[in-house]
């Protein structure tokens, strides 16, 4: 029809000619079939090359949590093969990665762009990693291990050949092969499954049965790749796992389940009978997807799909799923909305490693760094509790409506910059980053009394997107109506974030609470600044915790994982106030070795929980504690005052190492939500409160502190 209306006004012959070279042009397209080559020419950029940086990278003071490299970049792998990086102008500092096996015969930035890799990942603020093939194709998958393994090496590890750190990711990645490019992705996959998120395998062949089985039949055991601790021996291990109801055997890679979406396979291929059975799927598919069974017993669903069945007790499907495609003109954007569905995080420990549900925000982050880009601030001064003033900047604040897969919840997400600090002290503010979440239930479950509030301080390196997936702090503000502000952090490098000195970390908490209040409380819902709660991970537990003890004004209470306060010999910190605050604290079986091997046994958890006892009138000890349990992974002992008021609280987490887990948010959010305080107009805590239902009842009661040692 078309070539017949775009020729019915000429003579019979010419059609027949101009129809004869239509049909040449068609036969004489790329070579990779997915596109015509009437399309506009794309341009190829110079690739920079990764290994001629020689010397660590400059920070970039004025931008706020963002790669210092962008753009399109080649690195030599082994002595006749590359690879080819693409970062995005507004990747952030621990960026989401997709990594893609281009198939033979192609131009890598012409397949990238034409296919929308590009566009993706400039909408999105994202990056790209791309295999190539030899100049004689892509090999076996044999012949492609060693290429494959230190391709991805470079890019778990960001140091090119000289050692520097020329980027960052966020740890766990999407996988996309195409054509003849599928096995040996597919292979490393299989390999390394609690490093990928999910993966996309299009018009290809499996890795085959014999590789497959081989390395799917490979353990975990109790050691971890965190460099801090390697974990139990395996006999010890063994016995955590039984303890826990396990039949005495460890996980393989083969249990791990991974998302995977087929396209144009043959389906007697046993890549989909591998990848179906480690997704723990049911028989029958629903409509062209395989989804996991809600009771599977994988450890990395576990907490997601008892997140499904408290929606839906119900519920059939788990998290999740094989999608199988007789279509191979997919997209980049059509494969990518199968891939983004989810998260993973934590690769260097089975056991802690979870597969979640993923919140889409990354266009609003894009649009934020784009706001702020305009250099158009705002102008704002907080007042502390010791009467000083903090001056800060606003660059931008936007917001975007959010919800997870197949999740009925949902809520708004908002992104901002600000400055507060000049860290190189050239005399202007450097910004810092913020999220702050606000479920849709807040307003439903608290109404005008407002909404609690949690400011959350993520670990070493931990940008405020990545603990906003990580930690899955916003499934519990949508079961509790709780609303989650995490602080974003400063440069500790070029391609890193750390945490400032304390002074520095308080005032960033006064400033967003001062935000929360102008801003969230009048635009978004209502708030309640009785409860206002500080939790944390790692480098930021150190903080909050630290915070408890000199800023105790800050926190109605604190929760946070592995991490004591910096007081770690007993000595009295500076500016510590005595005053009265809950405190909880919980820890990993394989955690910091400073920490290791529990409260029991190491000085500095000791040191903490003295400081808290004293803090908190409770003449005790760690021996004495009033309640102890173990629920599960969970060991938990509490101290109480003479009010039977839970006080000073340590959880002891079975099989995880030193990175959280969801699980533990949870149990975080069930000790703080039962305290609030009064203040008086200028901050100072006048008054600390329990409520055994968490405000949902007139039940309040004034917490009275025991004595003062």
């Amino acid at each position: 029809m078309l070539i017949q209306n775009r020729f019915k006004y000429i003579p019979l012959w010419l059609a027949i000619l101009a129809m004869t070279a239509l049909l040449l042009s068609a036969c004489s397209s790329d070579s990779d079939n997915h596109h015509s080559s009437s399309e506009p020419e794309v341009v190829v950029p110079e690739a920079t090359n990764l290994n001629d940086y020689t010397e660590a990278l400059e920070i970039d003071y004025s931008q706020a949590a963002q790669l210092p490299l962008t753009g399109y970049f080649s690195k030599a792998v082994g002595t006749d093969r590359t690879l080819k990086v693409y970062v995005s102008e507004n990747a952030p500092l621990r960026s989401r990665w997709t990594v893609v096996a281009v198939p033979d015969g192609v131009e890598t930035y012409t397949f990238l762009h034409k296919e929308g890799w590009i566009s993706l990942a400039d909408k999105r603020g994202e990056s790209i990693l791309a295999l190539e093939p030899s100049a004689n194709g892509w090999g076996s998958v044999a012949d492609e291990e060693d290429y494959v393994t230190e391709a991805m090496t470079f890019l778990m590890t960001t140091n090119n050949d000289n050692g520097i750190s020329v980027t960052s990711t966020f740890s766990t990645f999407y996988l996309v092969g195409y054509e003849a490019g599928c096995s040996p992705l597919e292979a490393w996959a299989a390999e390394y499954p609690i490093y990928v998120i999910s993966q996309a395998y299009i018009a290809g062949s499996g890795a085959g049965q014999a590789y497959l089985d081989t390395v799917g039949a490979q353990e975990y055991d109790g050691h971890n790749t965190g460099g801090y601790n390697p974990g139990p021996d395996d006999n010890v291990f063994m016995n955590t796992l039984m303890q826990l109801g396990y039949d005495g055997t460890f996980i393989t890679h083969s249990d791990v389940p991974v998302p995977t979406l087929f396209a144009g396979y043959d389906p007697n291929d046993y890549s989909l009978t591998y990848w179906k059975a480690a997704n723990d799927v049911l028989a029958e598919p629903d409509g062209d997807v395989y989804r996991q069974y809600v009771h599977s017993n994988a450890w990395q669903t576990q907490y997601a799909n008892h997140c499904i069945l408290n929606d839906n007790p119900l519920a059939l499907y788990g998290i999740s799923q094989v999608k199988v495609s007789n279509s191979t003109a997919m997209t980049a954007s059509e494969i990518y909305d199968f891939l983004s569905i989810f998260t993973r995080y934590t690769n260097t420990f089975a056991y802690s490693n979870n597969l979640e549900y993923r919140l889409d925000y990354a266009e609003m982050m894009v649009a934020a760094q784009t706001e702020a880009a305009t250099g158009v601030k705002e102008t704002n001064l907080v007042t502390k509790v010791d009467g000083s003033t903090v001056g800060y900047e606003v660059y931008a604040q936007v917001a975007t409506q959010v919800h997870a897969y197949n999740d009925p919840d949902s809520g708004t997400m908002i992104a901002g910059i600000f400055a507060l600090d000049d860290y190189n002290m050239d005399g202007v503010l450097d910004p810092r980053d913020y999220l702050i979440y606000i479920p849709d239930s807040a307003k439903e479950i608290w109404g005008d009394q407002g909404a609690p509030i949690v400011i959350v301080h993520p670990g070493n390196t931990q940008t405020a997107s990545v603990f906003m997936d990580c930690a899955m702090w916003w499934q519990v503000a949508d079961d509790e109506g709780c609303v989650i502000a995490i602080v974003g952090e400063m440069y500790g490098s070029a391609t890193s974030a750390t945490w400032p000195n304390g002074l520095q970390s308080a005032n960033f908490d006064y400033v967003l609470a001062d935000i929360l209040k102008n801003s969230i409380a009048t635009d978004y819902v209502p708030l309640d600044f009785t409860r206002v709660y500080g939790g944390g991970h790692s480098l930021g537990s150190k903080t909050v915790q630290t915070l408890a003890l000199t800023d105790t004004d800050l926190f109605a209470a604190v929760a946070s994982t592995s991490f004591p306060s910096m007081n770690f010999d007993g000595a009295p910190i500076a500016g510590q106030t005595g005053e009265m605050i809950p405190i909880y604290l919980q820890h990993g079986q394989s955690d910091l070795p400073f920490e290791m091997p529990d409260l029991w046994g190491a000085a500095p958890m000791q040191a903490w929980a003295q400081d808290f006892f004293n803090a908190n009138g409770l003449d005790t000890d760690i021996n004495s504690f009033n309640l102890s349990n173990t629920i599960g992974r969970f060991q938990d002992y509490i101290w109480s005052n003479n009010q039977n008021i839970p006080l000073v609280k340590y959880t002891y987490t079975l099989a995880r190492e030193h990175n959280c887990i969801p699980e533990e948010q949870v149990l975080a959010w069930e000790y703080l939500k039962h305290y609030s305080f009064e203040r008086n107009a200028g901050g100072n805590v006048t008054a600390r409160y329990f409520s055994n239902s968490g405000f949902f009842l007139a039940d309040e009661i004034q917490i009275v502190k025991d004595s003062t040692p």
